[in-house]
């Protein structure tokens, strides 16, 4: 009979959302197992499977079950932890976690390093195939969070799918590093393949790397083909390298309702072809909003974005210092380019970018018309660069060139200067942009029906009164299951309106409390990531919150 061990220590710093019997996994043999597997074997529906600190080599499948297998750091939240508590590959093993027997987002991984996984001599009927190094997910749809899937690596041409790879599945892939995972065909950070509802949020995505071998690959970053709602926020996408082929940062083939919300994309390097920051292909409404761009390279075509036969939204981002930088012949749109789309643009800074050929900021190629509103592009409309056989027809309004004086420092150096002209110049009319609540700063965006051009939204401007979010309102706990608390200082309290809205801005629920602390259900909510804002009299509180 499994033992399960309590401590009266541990007692005390377990979330009150951790249920079930907890199945205690110690090398040292003092735990009920001393291996995790053998932890999930024994395990049942909504257990914990609690790991401690080692290096467990061996393969670990959740075999069906809606439980949660984590290191000390679920309980602690001491990320120490993460790195001391690891599923190692030993250089000759794959997919070392998996989850292909109909998990849920009952299933969660929490808190490991996952590493060494490796695949050398693969048999050719399997080349193409999505294979999985790190995290192998089919048919099921669990949580993937606070881990770090680092240094995996395939010894064979053609192996698809690097750190994490998504088939079939609604998972979501929160707050981890995905880092130097090398050597895949496609989707060097991560692959996503026929899936839906795919959250991607609050990760470290970086120095992952694609090879074509003789032919040409795809997503350095991240990879994304025939899926559909997929929601990509408040990642770090940077350093990727594709060495010929498609998108250094993210590609998108065949998909739609695709959301890219509030990232970094800087440094992807593509050694030839499209796209350096992102690429789309055949897809349709793809949304990329509030999103910093910056020094990414194609060595063709896009150095920011590159647009192929795609239908686009692009809102609030700042594209800057990106290139397309091979020749004059191949080198076109250092910020954007576009084949046979005409994307609708706002509020949106191209500035200091480079192509080698022609359109340091915007090239437009065949059978592409995009509008462009409240920009600010560095040489106009008289700068972009035009294929041979292209006219432009589209909507050119509002829109200046003016620098937009950088303030080119601190945490956020892409930030506006007090004397940028792209203050309070954007669109005052947001209506179907879906702007988020907050820019990539944690500043308000929308203030008075007023919002400023790029990524960021200045706050300092004498004109505008800017309310003060209270620490003292508290939500917790953050993630959460189906029930929040709200909490408001008995001193401080007013009748206070709670609105909940989606990513995209729009209001999903508003409700008004009577009392200073109280428990809301929001299991009516869809999982995913929502903006609580409260106010209570002057007292604002505006935050991210997760459902799971």
């Amino acid at each position: 009979m499994t033992i399960i061990k309590y401590f009266t220590g541990l007692l005390i710093i377990i979330p009150f959302w951790l249920y079930g019997n907890i199945i205690i996994v110690d090398q040292n043999g003092t735990g009920d197992y001393i291996t995790i597997q053998e932890g999930i074997n024994n395990a049942n529906t909504g257990d914990t499977v609690l790991v401690y600190p080692g290096n467990y080599i061996e393969i670990v499948d959740f075999i069906g079950k809606d439980i949660v297998v984590a290191s000390l750091f679920l309980t602690t939240q001491d990320t120490s932890y993460i790195s001391q508590t690891i599923i190692d590959g030993n250089h000759e093993n794959y997919r070392l976690v998996r989850f292909t027997n109909g998990e849920t987002d009952n299933a969660r991984l929490i808190g490991f390093k996952i590493t060494n996984a490796y695949l050398g001599f693969v048999d050719k009927p399997y080349l193409w195939i999505p294979l999985g190094l790190g995290v192998y997910i089919n048919g099921s749809s669990p949580v993937i969070e606070n881990n770090r899937i680092i240094n995996n690596y395939y010894g064979e041409w053609y192996c698809t799918g690097g750190g994490i790879v998504v088939e079939n599945s609604s998972a979501k892939i929160i707050n981890n590093i995905i880092n130097n995972n090398d050597n895949a065909y496609h989707g060097g950070g991560i692959y996503i393949n026929n899936s839906v509802n795919v959250l991607i949020e609050s990760n470290s995505i970086d120095n992952n790397t694609v090879n074509s071998g003789y032919g040409v690959s795809y997503g350095a970053g991240i990879y994304i083909d025939s899926s559909h709602y997929i929601l990509i926020s408040n990642n770090t996408i940077r350093d990727n390298y594709n060495n010929y082929g498609y998108g250094g940062g993210i590609y998108i083939l065949a998909s739609d309702h695709i959301t890219i919300l509030n990232n970094y994309i800087s440094n992807n390097i593509l050694g030839g072809c499209e796209g350096g920051g992102i690429y789309t292909q055949l897809s349709s409404d793809i949304s990329i909003i509030g999103n910093l761009f910056y020094n990414n390279c194609a060595r063709w075509f896009g150095g920011g974005i590159s647009c192929n036969n795609s239908e686009i939204l692009i809102a609030n981002n700042t594209i800057c210092f990106n290139k397309a930088d091979n020749s004059s012949t191949f080198g076109k749109g250092g910020g954007l380019y576009c084949y046979n789309s005409s994307p609708n643009i706002y509020n949106t800074i191209f500035f200091f970018n480079f192509a080698a050929g022609s359109g340091n900021q915007v090239y437009l190629d065949a059978n592409s018309d995009p509008n462009f509103f409240f920009c600010n592009i560095e040489g106009g409309l008289s700068a972009f660069g035009l294929g041979d056989t292209v006219v432009y027809n589209g909507l050119y309004e509002n829109n200046i060139e003016t620098d937009p004086q950088f303030l080119l420092s601190g945490d956020h150096p892409y930030n506006l200067n007090a004397s940028s002209p792209c203050i309070n110049a954007g669109n005052p009319d947001t209506t179907g942009l879906y702007i988020p609540e907050v820019d990539l700063a944690g500043n308000m965006r929308v203030v008075q029906d007023i919002i400023d051009i790029g990524a960021y939204e200045y706050q300092f401007t004498s004109n505008i009164t800017y309310p003060n979010p209270s620490d003292n309102i508290l939500v917790f706990p953050n993630p959460a299951n189906d029930k929040v608390t709200i909490r408001i200082p008995e001193i401080e309290f007013q009748k206070a309106w709670v609105t909940i809205t989606d990513m995209k801005g729009n209001p999903v629920l508003k409700i008004q409390i009577v009392n200073p602390f109280v428990e809301y259900d929001l299991s009516s909510l869809p999982k995913g990531i929502y903006i609580i804002k409260i106010m209570s009299g002057k007292l604002i509180k505006t935050e991210k919150i997760i459902l799971y």
